[in-house]
């Protein structure tokens, strides 16, 4: 399979046509060339093929190679996994189609794993851009915190989303790795949870490299798929959904089954304290409590946690006083 330094870029695109030439306009700008790219039109009713296909001959005269792929829409992760089928190359990237890569990014995080065979995996920081301004960043992705060189034990943080860049586009992988812990080449094909399911049976076994340049550019959109959760019924089924995505992530993951336990517990608590914090934001007592007990029985919460995630957001005069004093006594203070 492996195409000695080829870069395989899958992009996952759905209804992407007004905004995916910036990504493949910085692919074509790359400083390495060597790259295959593979583009899954997960069911687009816009422009999309179009859009994609007119790229054709810039791209071979680039000697980049194109591979356009057409399925029934699936989902990001649905995409993804279609994707996996067809890459060929030596090193693995799957940046967002609404993104796009710095000129040198490609070039710079591939250099990394070829002389240090010693790390199967490479992230970068990215700079933050408004969309209504993609000529000044707004930061970034890092928020260039002290521990963002961590190189092991990461696995961890990346299940409960602490301090982690999630961000698909600043990471590449070893062809060569990702296949001997996913060697069907196959994911769960759902609406997103790709990069959990890419990332951690990776993480699990390798240290992860950080280089520390903004290799990537992460686009902020008002209405973006993240942000459209606007109801606390929708957040519930979402959480729902990358809790089974997480289980069956962990289920594939070659680990003790205690250790397995472990984590599907963690799991689990991470995301009652997650539908706890959306009821106190949407003012529901009824479910608060029930989320709030459940963590209480399970021993995760404390006096602290209510302090700090609870009390000291209480909106005077818009969340009534006794809400919180009735929380306070369930903990058992």
């Amino acid at each position: 399979m492996e195409n000695k330094g080829l870069v395989s870029v899958i992009v996952p695109c759905y209804n992407m046509g007004k905004v995916l030439f910036r990504l493949i306009d910085s692919i074509l700008e790359q400083t390495y060339k060597k790259i295959e790219l593979i583009t899954v039109d997960d069911g687009s009713t816009d422009n999309t093929r179009e859009v994609i296909l007119s790229y054709d001959r810039l791209l071979k005269n680039a000697g980049i190679s194109l591979k356009y792929v057409y399925q029934e829409n699936q989902g990001l992760g649905g995409a993804v996994n279609t994707g996996l089928k067809y890459f060929t190359g030596e090193y693995l990237c799957w940046p967002d189609a609404d993104d796009f890569l710095a000129k040198d990014s490609i070039k710079i995080r591939k250099e990394f794993l070829d002389s240090h065979p010693d790390y199967n995996l490479v992230r970068s920081d990215a700079y933050l851009f408004d969309e209504h301004n993609l000529e000044s960043p707004k930061g970034y992705i890092t928020g260039k915190k002290r521990n963002r060189f961590r190189e092991c034990g990461l696995f961890e943080d990346y299940i409960l989303e602490k301090d982690i860049i999630f961000c698909p586009g600043c990471h590449m992988v070893r062809s060569s790795a990702f296949l001997n812990v996913n060697p069907q080449r196959e994911i769960y094909p759902a609406k997103r949870g790709q990069n959990y399911q890419m990332l951690l049976p990776l993480l699990y076994e390798c240290k992860f490299a950080f280089i520390d340049l903004p290799l990537y550019n992460y686009v902020i959109y008002k209405n973006s798929m993240s942000r459209g959760d606007d109801t606390f019924e929708k957040c519930i089924i979402r959480c729902d959904g990358i809790k089974e995505i997480l289980f069956e992530t962990l289920n594939r993951i070659s680990m003790p089954i205690e250790k397995r336990r472990e984590y599907h517990q963690m799991v689990q608590d991470k995301y009652l304290h997650i539908k706890c914090d959306l009821a106190f934001h949407y003012n529901l007592k009824n479910e608060f409590y029930l989320y709030f007990f459940l963590l209480k029985r399970r021993g995760v919460i404390n006096m602290t946690e209510v302090l700090k995630r609870y009390i000291i957001n209480i909106p005077i005069l818009i969340k009534p006083v006794y809400f919180m004093k009735k929380a306070i006594r369930n903990v058992g203070y």
